[in-house]
């Protein structure tokens, strides 16, 4: 099991709505949160989605951007017509979404890899 800190959290730089200690206080005196307690704290599912694809391996979170893509376009099949542009925008986005958030893990992991070979 992955032991989650508040240094760990503070390192993804989360938006302004989440300071160190709002971060302190979700870990309710606790050294350290798993995946598991971060998908179940009482926050925004957006940003408990947010965390987690920041810390579990870059294939993994690729593989799950990739799942929704592909759900996103399952669903915009079985759109009406009426709803087609929006469906076919939402696919879109979460393609690019995806896309992003790939290209931002391997950045992240090169900072990583210069970090560890100093």
């Amino acid at each position: 099991m992955r032991k989650i800190t508040v240094d760990d959290i503070m390192a993804l730089r989360p938006c302004g709505e989440y300071p160190r200690e709002r971060v302190e206080w979700l870990l309710g005196g606790r050294d350290y949160l798993s995946l598991i307690d971060i998908l179940g704290l009482d926050i925004d599912s957006g940003d408990r989605i947010w965390s987690t694809l920041r810390l579990i391996p870059v294939d993994l979170a690729v593989e799950f951007a990739e799942d929704c893509s592909l759900r996103a376009a399952s669903y915009a099949a079985r759109c009406a017509s009426d709803e087609a542009a929006h469906c076919a925008r939402y696919t879109a986005r979460a393609a690019d979404a995806a896309d992003a958030r790939e290209k931002e893990l391997a950045r992240q992991i090169e900072k990583l890899k210069e970090i560890v070979t100093k």
